[in-house]
């Protein structure tokens, strides 16, 4: 569903709880267009955060056709609905699920064993990614009874067990200053498993046929200094996209409240961190065109495209700062949205064009486009 407001008088709270609780009922994702600087945008982020949506701010008339061009061809991308993931963790004396960033609606259980997560819609190119944050508990001892020995039994423990050595275990210090000592062992994380409707095929698919096991590699121990490697360049993207969605949505929180200073130096403090995680966070470049090279080339476009959208919020701020809420506060909105949800309708920004992949999505546009000038 798309929906198209311009009116600046739309936050009636009676109004907003019953039409909240029917989109809820309805399950469809709704994609709303602010249009006009003078349009109410807080309406239409409630509506599309809560109905798995997308916001799209809307200068002018002429912007008006490719924006719903771009979201119409999106819609014609769509190839899963639906989509629930389930991550379960195997290893449930060591790790604990914290937190699922990077979604909205992730339920993780109180007992971080488990959570679940739903995405209304994905499209063909489209990719999103999450961070799992898990927690490793280490104070459980490798001695002790025999009760708690098996409630944190390891992955070698276990290997050792099924293949007829009960009597042996880690702690024995023969064992420990032996072969087994020197061995790789794999531990397992958690595992994924999910289900989802392909409208193609009017098929619903309720479990996957090959669930996905997340393993970590344990090395033995080494007398060798360990050397700090760099970070992978892919969760420090994501990690800057994700931190500059919630910078920029509490800046306008405060510009809201009409304090301005606040939310200049939350900006200013954001840009200074994105900066610093450009220059200590991501690998120098070399010569060399390896995967690993396009995908920190890839890191560093979409963070610089991050801080150009933070200084020019910044400088729109500094300028005038009662006319932001005009302008400004709605662009600053769709720009973190775009950097959550990994989705964009137009290209018109460095960062829309960045995450514009549905392919009709970029083939309507471009009709579009041609059209109007023709």
């Amino acid at each position: 569903m798309m929906l198209v407001c311009d009116a600046s008088d739309t936050w009636r709270k009676p109004q907003m709880d019953l039409l909240m609780a029917r989109t809820e009922a309805a399950s469809l994702p709704i994609h709303s267009f602010g249009y006009g600087k003078s349009h109410d945008p807080g309406p239409l982020w409630l509506i599309s955060n809560a109905t798995g949506g997308s916001y799209t701010f809307v200068r002018d008339w002429y912007e008006l056709q490719d924006c719903l061009a771009g979201c119409v061809g999106g819609m014609m991308s769509i190839g899963v609905m639906n989509l629930r993931m389930h991550a379960k963790v195997l290893d449930d004396s060591r790790f604990r699920i914290k937190k699922v960033a990077g979604v909205g609606g992730a339920v993780v259980a109180s007992s971080g064993l488990d959570v679940d997560v739903t995405l209304p819609a994905l499209r063909f190119g489209e990719r999103r990614e999450l961070i799992v944050e898990l927690e490793l508990d280490n104070r459980a001892p490798l001695g002790g009874s025999s009760h708690h020995r098996e409630d944190s039994i390891s992955a070698t423990d276990a290997f050792v067990q099924r293949m007829g050595l009960d009597g042996m275990s880690l702690s024995d210090t023969a064992l420990g200053e032996g072969m087994m000592d020197t061995m790789i062992d794999e531990a397992p994380v958690f595992e994924v498993d999910g289900g989802l409707f392909d409208p193609s095929a009017g098929k619903t698919v309720a479990r996957l046929g090959h669930p996905v096991l997340l393993t970590l590699a344990i090395h033995p121990p080494s007398e060798r200094p360990t050397h700090q490697g760099w970070s992978d360049a892919s969760i420090v993207r994501r990690r800057a996209e994700l931190l500059t969605h919630q910078m920029i949505m509490r800046a306008i929180v405060f510009v809201g409240r009409r304090d301005f200073n606040h939310a200049i130096q939350l900006l200013v403090g954001t840009r200074t961190a994105l900066t610093n995680i450009l220059n200590t966070s991501l690998p120098p470049p070399t010569s060399r065109t390896t995967r690993k090279e396009l995908v920190t080339l890839a890191a560093v476009r979409v963070i610089q495209s991050a801080m150009a959208d933070v200084s020019v919020l910044v400088d729109a701020l500094e300028e005038n700062p009662d006319g932001f809420g005009r302008e400004w506060r709605p662009f600053g909105a769709q720009q973190a949205m775009v950097f959550r949800d990994q989705l964009s309708w137009t290209g018109r920004t460095t960062t829309e064009k960045i995450f514009w992949c549905a392919d009709h999505s970029i083939e309507l546009f471009g009709r579009s486009s041609d059209w109007a000038s023709s």
